[in-house]
């Protein structure tokens, strides 16, 4: 068991070790691609885009069927198993495709938007995409394969914003964002499948796909609701407020939630297989469960917290100066932004515990009363939207985090300890940027936005170190172990 346990471990350090590199390398090229974009693509252009993509984004869920997290919870399907599994995915991806085709001029109409229908037509292609990725990145996550993700990200998100950049400078608006996607996809499985060494047999069995059936039930269904009720907010915005408002908001929610993508994503996609194969060992579980929340806290808070105090300054330089109508909105997102990243954690453990269904029912409460309160924000305006989400999901998180805590037998006050003195650490971080932003006033915002971030973070660091926080002390015995092995 010791042994097993350690091979665990340095999985884990690995597949933390490439999920953070690929993510960074990720996060730097749609930061990049994003913020040249921006300057060439109008908020109203951004807003028919947002528009269209919530909606297919909840027919992605739909298609993808929850493949890829089933492929990595189950144990021992054979090669015959997944190419079924594919073959449905492929059906639905292609009922799907069909649907969205036919239905373009009734969704074109909904938002008032006959542009909308073309846009439609040509973005439905991707379902067909998102069907035949699920297999192959359910595959290579199972095995931790999490080197080989990272490079076929790296090459179609290279690749796609390469293109959408020159058709961008060539006048072609929303399409450019469109074709983006669309070649990212594509890239992305062909990759998976060259990486996975996997090719779909010419068969399908019903008894297959029942073996996953179960936990597709529950998960689906709970991350549909999930989404349907978290991005109401752009569908009802689109309706009543138009294409500029929504492609206001959805900067600010890009502004904040890219991060996120670089961080909590890398630790969620490396330790649900871990925690997945711990099943029934609380101790293994909870050791790893406390470092890695502990983690999370440590690395997203500060950049969230800078993100809020810094809104305007942080639109401006990597958006321009055509964003900056979103500043307030960036200030509620980011803090709903770090609450998000700690219940993507939750229901990652809870997820790999089989605890799907408790997902379905909690999510199915909190976003019924996220439904209201986003119905209810039409008479109010656009912040009681970005209010209403950071509400919900810290009740979401209070919620999740006393269920997760039960399943590991993890007690507040061991929560506490590993976490109270990052918690001191922050509140010197606020300390010294709101002061920054009185002594740095009349300074132009790139230099008072490295002078304070600069500054914060290292107050943040000194004080970790002078409390002898794990957190530094941690990456470094990480970094050597990861040299050694």
């Amino acid at each position: 068991m010791p042994e097993a346990s350690s091979k665990l471990r340095l999985q884990a350090i690995l597949g933390v070790k490439w999920n953070f590199l690929g993510q960074l390398l990720i996060f730097l090229i749609t930061l990049i691609g994003t913020a040249v974009l921006s300057r060439l693509i109008s908020p109203s252009e951004y807003g028919l885009f947002g528009m269209i993509t919530v909606v297919t984004n909840i027919a992605n869920m739909v298609v993808g069927l929850g493949v890829s997290m089933a492929i990595v919870q189950k144990e021992g399907l054979s090669r015959e198993d997944t190419s079924s599994i594919f073959w449905i995915n492929i059906l639905v991806g292609c009922i799907m495709c069909l649907v969205f085709n036919i239905g373009a001029p009734f969704i074109a109409r909904f938002y008032n938007q006959p542009d909308l229908v073309f846009i439609t037509r040509v973005y439905s292609i991707g379902f067909l995409l998102h069907a035949a990725k699920s297999v192959p990145v359910g595959i290579l996550t199972k095995e931790s394969n999490f080197k080989q993700l990272a490079y076929s990200q790296i090459i179609s998100n290279v690749t796609s914003f390469s293109i959408a950049i020159w058709l961008a400078f060539n006048s072609f608006g929303v399409f450019s964002l469109v074709i983006q996607v669309l070649v990212a996809n594509t890239l992305v499985v062909l990759l998976a499948l060259y990486y996975a060494g996997w090719t779909p047999l010419f068969r399908f069995s019903k008894e297959s796909f029942l073996k996953i059936k179960p936990f597709i039930i529950n998960y689906l269904p709970s991350q549909l609701i999930d989404f349907l009720a978290t991005n109401l907010d752009i569908v009802l915005i689109g309706k009543y407020f138009g294409t500029r408002t929504v492609g206001l908001y959805g900067k600010a929610i890009a502004l904040v939630m890219i991060p996120v993508s670089l961080v909590s994503h890398v630790f969620n996609k490396s330790f649900y297989p871990i925690f997945a194969k711990v099943q029934g060992e609380p101790s293994e579980i909870r050791a790893i469960y406390l470092k890695s929340f502990h983690f999370i806290v440590a690395l997203v808070a500060p950049i969230f917290i800078l993100i809020a105090i810094l809104s305007e300054e942080s639109l401006y330089i990597l958006f321009g100066d055509q964003w900056l109508e979103a500043s307030t909105l960036v200030q509620v997102l980011a803090i709903y932004a770090i609450f998000f990243s700690l219940n993507s954690f939750n229901e990652t453990f809870l997820l790999s515990q089989g605890k799907a269904n408790w997902l379905l029912k909690i999510n199915t409460v909190d976003k019924f009363i996220l439904i209201i309160l986003f119905i209810s924000a039409i008479k109010f305006g656009v912040i009681y939207f970005a209010f209403a989400k950071l509400g919900l999901t810290i009740l979401a998180f209070v919620i999740k985090y006393i269920i997760a805590s039960t399943i590991h037998k993890l007690s507040f006050k061991q929560w506490f300890k590993s976490t109270y003195k990052t918690l001191i650490a922050l509140l010197a971080l606020i300390v010294v940027a709101m002061i920054g932003k009185v002594l740095f006033v009349d300074t132009s915002m790139i230099v008072r936005a490295l002078a304070i971030a600069s500054s914060s973070l290292m107050i943040f660091l000194i004080i970790l170190y002078v409390l002898g926080d794990s957190f530094i002390g941690e990456i470094i015995r990480l970094t050597q172990i990861y040299k050694n092995k």
